[in-house]
């Protein structure tokens, strides 16, 4: 469960720039009850005019975690992390982000400048007070008096530890872990992203959800409720090799719940019998009594991007993590996106405390619209002057019950709203004029 992020001198956030998820009546490091989804919020939209900086926020956390993944293996991990401001090359780039696995609180610090990693701290906290787990200065570590990591596994970290690997990437190449490696699990497994650096084609998340093919029923009934049309998805046979085809017979049995043995697990295939599937994704529609088919690519941008968005949503609500999405009213209509909302915010939906963060321009969400779900604590910011971003919370304004959200915003109440240019009009009947000029004397 995510609490804070912070960044400093990356990308266009040149000063530190904070996005708490935490309620604002929350004030201790742990909750007394011990139940986190209660002091946390579940749904955080970022504002901003185009090339404010929102897109950065995501893109922060995302690299991150790939980061994290891939540090021990990829010297340019780290690299493509090290981002800073086009002005301040010099300085550092630092993080800190807070957050839960299983049921404890970690802290991880890091900073990292163009030779590699500056300084990483972990803490951990389930108590209240603060424990270090490992502490790190260039290429010098110490592990903390209840860091739990057992010898042997402390020496194979420390052999690791060259300028570009994270010592949290380096945790997981070891046998015996500790307690507290749930703080670099987390990453492994927690975050997930949509629209943010999509080097994978999009449409492969559908082999995500195959660990359990339910699944996919449930998303397929989430498709019902965009009105769309479709009653089901299913992957057709035709056109492909003998043994493709079989394999999809058998997961088209998987999606629709049709498996006599519940035990047995989808088949494996390669990437090119995955690109075939992908292929022939065909989606049924139903209009009265008639029903007919589409494949995947014959959908509009709004149905694949509701599809893949609901895959995504399943997956994360059943076991909980984060899901960062860019621009989420991109090819939704409004009441779509609030429904897409309504997953994360319905605590009867959504158990596990899993978190949507998304970026939109989509002002209807703003609360004073009637079906809208977002709290003024839940709308964060983002503007930029003279080339550096800052980002403010909504509920830092002085709101009152009959504002009407959505028009201040517009209106440039609490600013992050794009600035029209001065004069523009006068400029365009200028050129206009010029070209006229042109065109006449040039008998066009």
């Amino acid at each position: 469960m995510l609490l804070t992020w912070t960044l400093k001198n990356y990308g266009s956030f040149v000063d530190e720039a904070t996005i708490d998820l935490q309620k604002r009546s929350f004030r201790r490091n742990v909750p007394k009850d011990g139940i986190w989804k209660n002091h946390v919020e579940s749904t955080i939209a970022i504002y901003g005019p185009n090339a404010s900086g929102k897109t950065t926020l995501l893109i922060a956390l995302t690299m991150l975690r790939d980061a994290v993944r891939e540090s021990t293996l990829n010297k340019y991990a780290l690299r493509k992390l090290r981002n800073p401001h086009a002005l301040h090359k010099d300085a550092p780039t630092s993080f800190e982000v807070d957050y839960v696995a299983d049921s404890t609180r970690y802290r991880w610090t890091l900073t990292i400048d163009d030779q590699g990693v500056v300084e990483e701290v972990l803490r951990a906290t389930d108590s209240g007070h603060w424990r270090l787990i490992f502490e790190r200065h260039r290429d010098s570590l110490r592990f903390g008096a209840y860091a739990d990591i057992p010898r042997a596994a402390r020496e194979n970290i420390n052999e690791l530890m060259l300028p570009h690997v994270l010592t949290m990437s380096a945790w997981e190449v070891t046998k015996t872990r500790g307690r507290y490696y749930s703080a670099a699990q987390w990453w492994q497994n927690r975050i997930y992203t949509k629209n943010v650096l999509s080097i994978i084609p999009s449409q492969h998340v559908i082999f995500d959800v195959w660990e359990n093919p339910n699944w996919m029923s449930v998303s397929s009934e989430i498709l019902k409720m965009s009105d769309t049309g479709i009653n089901s998805v299913q992957i057709r046979e035709e056109n492909v090799p003998e043994e493709v085809a079989q394999k999809i017979n058998k997961i088209n049995k998987f999606f629709q719940g049709l498996m006599e043995d519940d035990s047995e697990n989808p088949p494996d295939l390669s990437e090119e019998e995955k690109e075939l599937v992908i292929r022939n994704l065909v989606f049924i529609h139903q209009h009265n009594s008639q029903t007919f088919e589409l494949y995947e690519n014959q959908e509009s941008s709004g149905t694949r991007q509701w599809f893949e968005l609901a895959l995504y949503a399943v997956r994360v609500v059943i076991t909980g993590g984060v899901l960062l999405v860019d621009e989420l009213d991109a090819s939704l209509h409004p009441q779509l996106a609030n429904t897409f909302i309504q997953l994360f915010a319905d605590p009867e939906i959504n158990t596990s405390g899993a978190q949507l963060v998304f970026t939109t321009h989509d002002v209807t969400l703003m609360g004073s619209y009637g079906s809208a779900s977002l709290d003024k604590s839940q709308i964060w910011l983002v503007e930029k002057t003279n080339s550096e971003s800052a980002v403010r919370a909504l509920d830092e304004f002085i709101i009152h019950k009959n504002h009407n959200i959505g028009k201040r915003y517009l209106q440039g109440a609490y600013g992050a709203v794009p600035i029209i240019v001065p004069h523009l009009q006068q400029s365009i009947e200028k050129i206009r004029s010029e070209y006229l000029d042109s065109t006449s004397t040039s008998g066009v």
